[in-house]
């Protein structure tokens, strides 16, 4: 068990917010009378009976954790990590932080009486008397102590590890009751908080680039043309012979190429149209009966040579 699945240990940090609040309403209510003639004892006697009192109570008694003044969780009905918690409280940092915040609030308190007179056309207690302004703060003081008491426990709890809390030992009802300060009314009653993620969480991928999305749609489109061919239409590459259906594909020639080829074509093509009987008996080294002998043509001097024989 965690000290993090407490939901009043959380509840309890709202102070870090609400303190500052009352602070500034402990300006405005004493802006509400002129100082006295003697401050500084004045100031001294409010800070022992609003502060230092219920601080010297607190340390003797820590407050309940599990206590907002006015409503706390039933003290017969809590588990055994709430009562190990409730055995966490008795240590040397909560009480340190405890009596620091004792003294920071005293030089808090003098400076804000110092200077609230500058606001004090707005006080709610403006004309009122020093003595009834002193007794009006001294509640308010007291409620910042108690806070700041619960505050600084719940952060030590809070940080406390499950290990920690197994090596605690847990005290009783009795010994809660005696030993700390349970104020409120038990009534309160507030489920633990979950760690575990529900069963029906929707796991959410990262956002994608545009490049990527456009990689991933042509890689689906691609797929998809594959699975839409069916088998018996692709080219038997497999068994090394291509199929009956298949058609070769050449590669496209250049226009000199195209031009030699059709050049080549035309020269079989009329080899072809010639008869075999028609060509001259070349291999047989003879002339045919029906071939002509072509004489050479003679030169002028030729010519008259043989005429003069």
């Amino acid at each position: 068990m965690s000290a993090r699945r407490e939901p009043l240990l959380w509840i309890q940090l709202l102070a870090i917010g609400i303190i500052p609040l009352e602070l500034l309403l402990l300006r405005l209510i004493l802006a509400g009378a002129d100082l006295g003639p003697i401050p500084t004892l004045e100031r001294i006697t409010v800070w022992i009976l609003a502060v230092l009192t219920p601080t010297i109570s607190l340390l003797k008694r820590p407050a309940d954790w599990a206590s907002l003044i006015l409503v706390k969780l039933p003290t017969n009905k809590r588990s055994k990590t709430q009562l190990q918690l409730s055995n966490q409280q008795k240590e040397i940092i909560p009480q340190a932080a405890l009596i620091i915040g004792a003294i920071v609030l005293l030089i808090i308190f003098w400076r804000i009486d110092t200077s609230a007179v500058i606001v004090n056309h707005l006080s709610p207690l403006k004309d009122n008397s020093r003595l009834s302004i002193l007794f009006t703060s001294i509640p308010l003081l007291a409620i910042i102590t108690w806070q700041w008491h619960q505050l600084s426990q719940s952060i030590w709890l809070l940080s406390k590890s499950p290990n920690d809390l197994l090596n605690t030992p847990s005290i009783s009802e009795k010994e809660l009751k005696e030993s700390r300060l349970c104020l409120g009314l038990g009534i309160l009653s507030i489920n633990q908080l979950s760690e575990t993620p529900s069963d029906d969480s929707v796991s959410i991928e990262p956002e994608q680039s545009p490049e990527e999305q456009n990689s991933s749609s042509l890689i689906s489109d691609i797929n998809s043309e594959d699975e839409a061919i069916p088998i018996d239409s692709q080219p038997n590459t497999l068994s090394g012979t291509p199929s009956d259906d298949s058609v070769s594909i050449e590669p496209e020639q250049s226009p000199e190429e195209q031009n030699s080829s059709s050049l080549i074509s035309d020269i079989n093509s009329e080899d072809e149209a010639i008869p075999i009987d028609s060509q001259p008996n070349t291999l047989s080294g003879t002339p045919s009966d029906d071939s002509v002998s072509i004489e050479p043509e003679q030169s002028p001097e030729e010519q008259n040579s043989t005429d003069l024989d």
